[in-house]
């Protein structure tokens, strides 16, 4: 008889399911308890949602509290709110686009640098409202001068272009031309004999040389039937750099030109020019591009936060999430067990005055911009 009970209660399928008294088992180091209990201040798992001790510590039931778009620094598409909703931060306005820029959520617009249009001289439109230079070119080149717009280059001139019938002389780019007739001029007449360099006519040509030209590189006609050598350039001079033809001289690169917004950057002429200096948070390369001011968000993982809301870093907020479990307390951002937190009543009382700072505990304090003349560095005005 007594098997057959046995047997009958397990055919039933009754399992073990002991009776968990309030306080009979201790929290976790997490402050976590079974189902249906919480842990209380006096570290034990309680069925009373108010424990021992009132709210038996825990925190468990404080909402997340969701973040705006400003809050997020986005201001156009659909984006989260750290609280599982889907916020709509609105449309871009042209040229600009959602993300135009690299950063999600945010209207910007990529401007495209000479470089990548394949353009180095004149002014160019960077496709992003803006016309920059791309700089100057170097003689005998000249912008646009080989045919396409806004590159540099050159195209060589012909004998019947510059009315030469004699001799050689200087094509324009940098090579020479023969312009001879067969069998020479005519009798009785010298290639520049009448004045005109290169050109059959009576007299007689007395040579130039490159000092009465006032050149000293490359090479130019001597005035009669020939070409003349006037020397070379040392660097970081080039032979018509500086806007003169077979004369040595360079034209300094600007920042624009460069594509640079901050930092120092050489001129190409041996110097190094200042391109600025970015406003506080940003940086010079801050945000991924060297030449450009920028800054890149930090995350809560990187600062190995898990509750409530932090700044980012570049005066935006991010959400590390809602409140703490069991008898842990959020303090500056992190799940403290039985911890306590006392917030800064306002900015002045962390002894900050503009931008986005943490109060301390499981939340952020706007502190305003600055006044007039004063910039925000590091949260202070100055």
């Amino acid at each position: 008889m007594r098997v057959l009970a046995l047997l009958a209660l397990a055919l039933s399928g009754c399992l073990f399911s002991p009776n968990l008294g309030d306080g009979a088992i201790a929290c976790s180091d997490d402050g976590a308890c079974p189902p249906g209990q919480l842990c209380g201040s006096d570290d034990r798992c309680h069925k009373d949602a108010l424990g021992v001790g009132g709210n038996g510590g825990s925190d468990a039931a404080v909402p997340c509290v969701p973040l705006s778009c400003g809050d997020l620094r986005k201001d156009c598409g659909p984006v989260d709110d750290g609280c599982g909703h889907t916020l709509d931060c609105g449309s871009c306005m042209a040229p600009a686009t959602c993300g135009g820029s690299g950063t999600p959520g945010m209207c910007g617009c990529r401007a495209k640098s000479c470089g990548e249009q394949g353009k180095n001289c004149g002014a160019v439109a960077d496709g992003c409202g803006v016309t920059v230079s791309c700089g100057a070119c170097t003689a005998p080149n000249t912008c646009g001068g080989g045919g396409p717009a806004n590159v540099c280059g050159c195209t060589p001139k012909t004998c019947a272009s510059l009315g030469a019938n004699c001799g050689t002389v200087p094509d324009g780019c940098g090579g020479t031309l023969s312009c001879g007739q067969a069998g020479g001029c005519p009798v009785g007449q010298t290639c520049g004999g009448g004045g005109t360099a290169n050109v059959c006519a009576v007299g007689v040509c007395s040579p130039t040389n490159c000092a009465a030209q006032g050149k000293n590189c490359g090479d130019i006609s001597n005035g009669c039937s020939s070409t003349i050598q006037c020397g070379s350039c040392t660097a970081p001079q080039t032979c018509g750099g500086g806007g003169a033809a077979n004369v040595c001289g360079c034209t300094p690169k600007t920042c624009s030109a460069l594509g640079q917004s901050c930092g120092m950057a050489a001129d190409g002429c041996g110097h190094m020019i200042d391109c600025g200096a970015c406003a506080w948070p940003q940086s010079c390369g801050g945000g991924g591009e060297t030449t450009a001011c920028g800054c890149t968000p930090t995350t809560c993982a990187a600062q190995a936060k898990d509750c409530g809301r932090m700044p980012d870093g570049c005066n935006g907020v991010v959400s590390c999430g809602g409140g703490c479990s069991g008898n842990r307390v959020c303090v500056a951002n992190v799940c403290t067990k039985k911890g306590t937190c006392t917030p800064f009543a306002d900015c002045a009382a962390a002894g900050k005055s503009c931008g986005v700072i943490s109060d301390g505990c499981a939340d952020i304090l706007r502190c305003g911009a600055c006044t007039g003349s004063m910039k925000c560095v590091n949260n202070v005005c100055q």
